[in-house]
């Protein structure tokens, strides 16, 4: 906000405070007054702590809990806390200072702290939990969390969002010795029934929120409980959990969602799960799922994997308005291959990203003819990614071109796509070179001339469309 658009009162006491050599407490004060009433929304709105301690955060608890109308300011919430080393021999011990302020803070902290676990002991929350997580908060002193070591920012974290009624966006990370075991079951609580006064004056927490994201980021993944028992709220729109072992996943209420976008990057779940919430018909605003790096929890009910094609059925039936699918591995996620089967049946699909042994081919296919691209991909598709094309792919396929028999692979596939999808108008492939020593195999020792000549060729057949080949290495 620009300072020329304050007003002229505001501008006078400024100068006057200034330019006056006796103490001016009236205008001081009125200044104050007027400098908070505009710049507090401002600076409370947006709230970004990229490397955050727990001193830091019972600060900024104390801060809202001593004036609760700054947390009604916030709508944006981006926090990662300070990463622990534990081989980090250093002397952490705290000052007399620190000692000191911690304890200052807890006392200011305490009138508050225990009306609200008063009150949430009243709603739906199960009373002992509620005395398991405000026992660290509500005797705290300096010494006990010394002693102890317990990840302490993150019940106050917790009672942090709850106050910001009005908040929009939260993005989170654990990290190794943050879990953020409470955020994370704050988040999956159902608040609609949560007692707020008659005044207008309080509202339910999370009312607001359209934007979740809380991500695992840890390099010592088995040192804390990485599991995630996932309940998507209702009124969120896009919501992000990459990284964690989802032990479960469902939803809140019997209504439809609001969800648009469903991250799950790099999780573990089971496929069950998954076609489990796709029957229940709440996402069907679903538009974008991202899928990359998945890796399947196995279901002991179904005889260890699901079979694949479940979701892409379930998904076509319940997911009417998805328009982007991202399903690709990486180097951490499952290697077995799967398919996928057709996606014929989502018509409002424009964007898939996707291995191309996920899409056809692998483990044989239930098609007459496994590599026409119009059994597979919906009419509807203007961008195509294909990760995962192995050079020797493209080699057999052009060893074999003069032959009156072409045993099906992935690269015909693509040729044919090229040929007949005249509305797709971007197309990526990334060829992928395999072995022990990939990195030090340059391109013309693996891809013959005519593999070359045949990628070339695909980007002129382009035209107007956006064609473009990839080559990377694997080892």
């Amino acid at each position: 906000m620009s300072f020329s658009k304050l007003s002229t009162e505001l501008d006078t006491k400024i100068l006057e405070y200034l330019h006056d050599d006796r103490p001016s407490l009236t205008a001081m004060s009125m200044v104050s007054k007027y400098f908070r009433r505009i710049t507090e929304p401002i600076l409370y709105r947006d709230l970004c702590f990229p490397e955050m301690t727990t001193i830091q955060m019972k600060q900024l608890l104390t801060i809202v809990l001593l004036r609760p109308q700054l947390a009604k300011h916030v709508r944006s919430f981006t926090m990662v806390p300070k990463r622990r080393n534990p081989l980090d021999r250093t002397d952490n011990t705290p000052s007399k200072e620190e000692m000191e302020a911690w304890n200052n803070l807890h006392q200011a902290n305490y009138p508050a702290l225990f009306a609200l676990s008063q009150k949430l002991k009243t709603f739906r929350l199960n009373p002992q939990f509620v005395q398991i997580w405000f026992i660290h908060i509500l005797d705290c002193a300096f010494s006990h969390y010394l002693a102890s070591r317990d990840p302490f920012l993150d019940p106050f974290l917790a009672v942090f969002l709850i106050l910001t009624t009005n908040i929009e966006t939260i993005n989170l990370t654990a990290t190794l010795g943050e879990s953020l075991r409470k955020c994370r079951a704050i988040l999956s609580i159902p608040w609609s029934g949560y007692p707020v006064d008659g005044t207008q004056q309080e509202k339910e927490p999370f009312n607001k929120l359209s934007d979740l994201c809380i991500a695992e980021d840890s390099f010592w993944e088995n040192l804390y409980d990485r599991s995630f028992d996932v309940s998507i709220p209702s009124r969120v729109k896009r919501l992000r959990l990459p990284g964690w072992d989802m032990s479960a996943l469902h939803m809140q209420g019997e209504t439809m969602l609001a969800l648009q976008h469903l991250d799950l990057r790099h999780v573990t779940v089971s496929p069950a799960d998954l076609v489990q919430c796709l029957r229940t018909g709440q996402l069907a605003n679903l538009r974008h799922l991202n899928l990359d790096g998945v890796e399947e929890r196995v279901d002991p009910a179904h005889g260890g994997h699901l079979d694949i094609t479940i979701l892409s059925r379930g998904l076509a039936q319940h997911t009417p308005s998805l328009e982007v699918l991202e399903m690709r591995e990486t180097a951490y996620s499952v290697v077995y291959c799967f398919n996928i089967g057709s996606l014929v049946e989502l018509t409002r699909l424009h964007t898939l990203r996707i291995d191309i042994i996920h899409l056809v081919l692998a483990g044989g296919s239930g098609y007459d003819d496994p590599i026409d691209p119009h059994r597979i991909l919906p009419a509807s598709l203007r961008h195509l990614e294909l990760t995962e094309l192995q050079a020797e792919d493209v080699n057999q396929y052009c060893e074999e071109a003069g032959n009156d028999e072409i045993r099906p692979n992935h690269t015909q596939f693509i040729v044919n796509t090229v040929r007949t999808f005249s509305l797709l108008e971007s197309l990526r492939i990334h060829v992928f070179i395999y072995g022990y020593n990939a990195p030090h195999r340059t391109i013309s020792k693996v891809l013959s001339k005519a593999s070359v000549d045949l990628l070339l060729g695909l980007e002129r057949k382009g035209g107007e469309r956006e064609l473009e080949i990839g080559i990377h290495s694997l080892p």
